[in-house]
């Protein structure tokens, strides 16, 4: 890390892809962004997995009333959405060589009593985060309660944490306006970020799944090599 103070954030998604948490390794600080409004059928609630055929998705089920901020919704217990989960990761990765190692801990925090999406969702990345041995600052954006929308939002959560770095997504570059930043004092970088190709069971490789995907077909270690080659 130079000596600039480097900010990523992002809504707290499901299980998220392996570019999310090199966006978090990247960073001094991650910000959970999870007073913006919650998006219906997006990642914030599932992600796929690969089984015998092909990609799936897996969900946690919510209960919406009308616009609600991503921190207050709450998962729908009334359905058995976590046996279902976990049986499904049994069927799809069992057979996987790091299957043992990695089942446990998603067990674990599966076992626990989930009221809010946003809270489990938090508690997975924190998890996978630091067996990667990761050390990045997370903090939520309700915490920091930012003004404004979307470049004014970033640069002000930026200011309240003292970062002079953001690190975005490639897909907001057709928002953003980089001399904003500058005037703000913020260098604006854009993630570079090519997606691996690792061992994967059932036939043709398939990019772009949940991180579970790699751990449980590659192991922790090996995970951890290839996140901080790119």
């Amino acid at each position: 890390m130079s000596s600039n103070k480097i900010l990523s954030a992002h809504q707290p998604n499901f299980i998220p892809w392996v570019g999310y948490f090199h966006k978090i390794l990247k960073s001094d600080i991650f910000v959970f962004l999870d007073h913006v409004e919650y998006t219906r059928r997006s990642f914030i609630n599932r992600n796929r997995i690969k089984g015998p055929m092909g990609a799936i998705w897996i969900t946690v089920p919510v209960t919406i009333k009308g616009k609600q901020r991503i921190k207050d919704v709450k998962i729908c217990n009334t359905i058995d959405w976590k046996r279902k989960h976990l049986s499904t990761f049994r069927a799809f990765y069992g057979k996987a060589k790091y299957f043992d190692e990695f089942y446990p801990v998603l067990e674990k925090i599966y076992s626990k009593e989930w009221i809010y999406l946003a809270d489990f969702n938090k508690e997975i990345i924190k998890t996978i985060t630091r067996m990667l041995d990761i050390d990045t600052k997370f903090i939520d954006s309700s915490y920091l309660n930012p003004a404004g929308k979307k470049m004014d939002m970033i640069i002000d959560l930026c200011k309240k944490v003292g970062a002079t770095v953001y690190f975005s997504g490639i897909g907001a570059k057709k928002y953003q306006d980089e001399s904003i930043f500058e005037k703000n004092g913020i260098k604006l970088i854009y993630q570079k970020f090519e997606h691996p190709v690792y061992p994967q069971r059932f036939g043709k490789f398939i990019p772009n799944l949940s991180i579970v995907d790699m751990i449980f077909n590659v192991g922790i270690p090996k995970t951890k090599e290839i996140l901080h080659s790119l």
